[in-house]
């Protein structure tokens, strides 16, 4: 407890401090930081699209909202979309031994499909479950920004917008030749980037990347090891490995003009498996079927604006998408365990879609906006196999249609929104979307409701209200028994979210706070429940209720010319209707009660910066079969950055988890994996 309030009062200590001396302090004339990079330290507020399909500054948008930027990624050396999401207030790491997963305001599933991902405003949760793998290779060099919803979209965006919505929004405006290299002790990477102007304000981009990541390997003790009784094996001492991403690449290209934007990438991910599910320790160099997940995503996206009138236009966008995964990833026992192939399962699964979006968009008048649209999309399930070992251990069964049915699915969407603003000051939302999903589900309609209001210049409210679904998916509805794992429920119900948030913006030249209050019940929660104690078999079903409330504070601040101050305290807590599942006690399972961040970017001469930063996680309340029921402890993380650039060259150099803290090293898939300790990578760019 003494660390978490020390930690908390060196923020609010720094932040009061800090923000009397830059109200006090006017702009540094002739000093040789004055060529700093503004976009590292100046309190500009970004300009969003997500919230409402139409640009708005971020403190007027009608969402609980943070923009991730291109200088941020390069700062901070991020390398995929997980490494992005948990420096982000009210996102939580829950990564398994079975896959990535990000947890957002409390809520969290077996995989990542509470959030709707886009690139450029293309739906990305394209699988049998819904979700997308937040450690699919999509190269971050791509990125101009990342707009970050905390809270339901699905008035917009349809199922599957649960808990938030995040819109990869790629670079457009690039020129030149960039080419990047990196390596270090858990990673390397290359990536080239290639920007040309053309004609009538016309750009075409793009990047390709290339990712081999050896990751870490964390040494386990032996009692954390889980035996099978059958293999006369003792416990033995072992490694998780962290991270390992042998040979993923990326390759993307746009193109945008005045009326036309078209997008069209291919993402290539491997990713080894950590441990197996139940705990279980095994060598990845010596296991002849190599435990790993396999997942290839292609997808094209084609934009066109008509202009109707000087306030009003259509945007026609038809797009195709494309889901492979392959591997046997799932482990249960290695192969010191079960000679001579281990146990594994895994699904081969291939999903096509085609889905075409027609947005209205009209200024009615200076004070009153509207924008509406229909979406139309057709998935075809071509293959939804499973790959799993037999009961002798000797060899392995493909089970056809082991993972659900093959299938057709079309799902229609009509969605509006209004904008009304009496005066000034003040803007009204009322929004709603209705979705048909045929007769595999019933249909929904989310509301949407907020008041933004300007009451005076450095301060904005809002009050906003929204209703989300997660439609069942289709392994959901028809997993087949003879997987011998899931089976399908065809009466399974959506899971639906009502969320309240209060939020205040201030922002003055030289800092910009944020409080964001909220309450988010989550009801009729999809989950596998075992239907058959002998056999182990699992059905979806509707299982209760995730009540949750807290708040997330975060402040900027331009201390000096040449150096500002970021930190952030996110806190989720049980709300009161929450069901005994999700609870150990009077606290929330798995998921940290607080979570504090701090951060300094400093830019002390010309062409060089320096950016430090910390995350802490309070106790987890957790429990699994091998270690029982316990807390784990808190845990401290220090990461830092120093980068040179002069002219086209620039090199930075990324220290991460300075305390060399693992925090956590044993348990099931039920617990987060270990962090890894210490580590560096240098990277270098030029460009030409």
């Amino acid at each position: 407890m003494s660390k978490k309030l020390l930690f908390l009062g060196v923020f609010l200590f720094l932040s009061l401090a800090f923000s009397c001396v830059s109200f006090a302090q006017g702009p540094v004339v002739g000093s040789a930081a004055e060529e700093a990079t503004e976009s590292l330290l100046f309190m500009e507020v970004p300009t969003v699209v997500t919230s409402t399909l139409t640009a708005r500054k971020m403190t007027d948008a009608p969402s609980a909202m943070v923009v991730v930027t291109a200088d941020d990624i390069k700062r901070h050396g991020y390398t995929k979309l997980t490494d992005v999401l948990i420096d982000v207030p009210g996102f939580f790491d829950m990564t398994d031994a079975n896959e990535d997963i990000v947890g957002i305001r409390g809520g969290y599933a077996s995989s990542f499909n509470y959030a709707m991902v886009m690139v450029n405003g293309h739906r990305m949760n394209v699988s049998p479950i819904g979700n997308f793998n937040p450690d699919q290779y999509i190269g971050l060099g791509t990125v101009e920004r990342i707009e970050i919803i905390k809270g339901p979209g699905s008035a917009i965006y349809g199922t599957g917008a649960l808990l938030g919505v995040i819109n990869i929004i790629t670079k457009k405006e690039f020129t030149g030749n960039y080419f990047t290299a990196r390596t270090g002790s858990f990673t390397n990477e290359f990536g080239y980037s290639l920007g040309r102007k053309g004609e009538e304000d016309s750009n075409f981009f793009m990047d390709f990347d290339y990712l081999n990541a050896p990751g870490a390997e964390v040494d386990v003790p032996a009692s954390l090891d889980l035996v099978n009784t059958g293999s006369g094996r003792t416990r033995q001492a072992g490694k998780v490995y962290l991270n390992k991403y042998p040979s993923n690449w990326q390759a993307f290209g746009g193109y945008t003009s005045k009326n036309v934007e078209f997008d069209i990438q291919q993402s290539h991910l491997v990713r080894i498996t950590p441990r197996g599910a139940n705990g279980n320790l095994y060598d990845y160099d010596t296991e002849a079927f190599k435990p790993r997940f396999i997942s290839d995503v292609f997808h094209m996206d084609l934009r066109y604006k008509i202009e109707l009138s000087d306030t009003s236009k259509v945007t026609i966008n038809p797009s195709y998408h494309f889901f492979e995964q392959r591997g046997g990833h799932y482990l249960t026992w290695g192969s010191y365990d079960a000679p001579t192939y281990g146990t594994r399962s895994s699904w081969i699964a291939d999903v096509q879609q085609l889905q075409a979006r027609v947005i209205y968009d009209n200024q009615i008048m200076d004070n009153l906006s509207l924008v509406s649209g229909l979406d139309y999309s057709n998935v075809d399930f071509q293959e939804m196999d499973t790959l799993s070992n037999n009961s002798t251990y000797s060899g392995f069964t493909y089970t056809v249609e082991g993972a659900g049915k093959e299938g057709n699915w079309t799902v229609m969407g009509l969605f509006g929104q209004v904008i009304y603003s009496p005066i000034e000051k003040l803007d009204l939302i009322l929004g709603a979307r209705y979705d048909d999903f045929e007769d595999k589900a019933d249909s929904e309609i989310a509301p949407r409701a907020g008041i933004v209001f300007r009451p005076m210049t450095p301060l904005t409210c809002k009050l906003l209200y929204g209703r989300a679904i997660l439609s069942p998916q289709w392994t959901h509805l028809t997993a087949s028994s003879v997987s011998g794992s899931y089976v399908g429920n065809p009466n399974l119900g959506p899971q639906t979210v009502n969320s309240k948030d209060l939020i205040f913006d201030l922002t003055f030249d030289r800092s910009v706070t944020n409080l964001s209050l909220f309450q988010t019940k989550t009801e009729d929660v999809i989950n596998s429940v075992i239907v058959n104690a002998s056999t182990g078999l699992r059905q979806y079903q509707n299982t209760g209720i995730g009540d949750y409330e807290g708040f997330e504070l975060s402040e900027k601040i331009k201390v000096l010319d040449w150096m500002s101050l970021n930190g952030s305290v996110a806190n989720v807590a049980e709300a009161g209707d929450t069901t005994a599942t999700y609870l150990l006690g009077a606290d929330l399972r798995y998921v940290p009660k607080y979570v504090y961040r701090l951060g300094f970017t400093m830019k002390p001469i010309k062409h060089l910066w320096v950016d430090l930063g910390g995350r802490m996680y309070s106790e987890v309340t957790t429990d699994d079969s091998v270690l029982g029921n316990r807390d784990i402890d808190s845990w401290t993380t220090i990461d830092m950055s120093v980068g040179y650039a002069i002219s086209d060259f620039d090199i930075a150099l990324y220290l991460t988890n300075l305390s060399d803290e693992e925090y956590e090293i044993g348990g099931t898939v039920s617990r987060p994996l270990p962090r890894a300790g210490f580590g560096w990578s240098l990277k270098a760019g030029y460009k030409f």
